[in-house]
């Protein structure tokens, strides 16, 4: 891959997306923001990112939008508690539906690599987020059906998302799909995205992501080194789940 890449954040103005943004922008990609708001977005974004006011679930516009570009961090996800239930901003529709939609175009239009940004606990049904309408089996969906396409994939499984906090060192990264308490900052999950993109050869690949201060520090490139493609692990769980 190039240097510098045409890269469309997905979710761009959220507390996570936000940060991927800066990330991605401070090492010089061009980026295209995905957003629901402009003039949010305008608060929130540095003035030269490219922005795109579009509503998610008209997916008659995917196409146009993901053309021309290298990467998409799809990093948008249902977060207030009426959406859980009510609305268009379901876990249903935002985790899973357009989750599958942005990929189909992604593939149609050759894009080089769709890094998701998901959730620890998918593959537990039981775990207490699934409270709030199923929002995990939804994720999980969304997963699969970027498995299900022939794209060069990294699907990141943070667990639970602070503010505070950066040393990205210490940041873990597992294949076990096992629920663990440690927490990572939004800005380490930003900093773990941007490093993907720097590695092309991270392809089709899944892991959770938490921060161990207990551990030694360590380069990301040792931990990125270490990673299996799904299609090579053994067992990999994937998860049927019904709508």
């Amino acid at each position: 891959m190039a240097d510098s890449l045409s890269i469309l954040v997905v979710g761009a103005t959220g507390r996570t997306g936000a940060e991927i943004v800066s990330k991605l922008h401070n090492a010089g990609h061009t980026v295209h923001a995905l957003v629901r708001n402009t003039a949010k977005a305008q608060r929130l974004l540095a003035s030269d990112i490219h922005l795109i006011e579009h509503d998610l679930q008209d997916y008659s516009g995917y196409d146009t939008i993901v053309q021309g570009k290298d990467i998409i961090v799809y990093a948008a996800g249902s977060t207030s508690f009426r959406s859980y239930y009510f609305g268009k901003n379901t876990p249903k529709h935002i985790d899973y539906q357009s989750v599958r939609q942005m990929a189909m175009a992604a593939e149609n239009h050759s894009v080089k690599q769709f890094i998701l940004i998901s959730s620890m606990g998918v593959t537990h049904p039981f775990f207490f987020l699934n409270i709030f309408g199923r929002v995990l089996t939804w994720k999980l969906r969304g997963e699969n059906a970027l498995r299900s396409t022939h794209l060069n994939y990294v699907i990141i499984r943070p667990g639970k998302l602070i503010d505070e906090g950066y040393t990205p060192e210490q940041c873990v990264l597992y294949q076990d799909d096992k629920i663990r308490n440690q927490a990572i900052s939004r800005e380490e999950v930003a900093e773990i995205t941007k490093q993907c993109v720097a590695n092309p050869d991270l392809v089709r690949v899944t892991f959770e992501l938490i921060k161990d201060e207990s551990l030694a520090a360590e380069p990301l490139s040792a931990k990125f080194a270490r990673l299996i493609p799904d299609q090579n692990r053994t067992p990999y769980t994937q998860v049927k789940v019904t709508a």
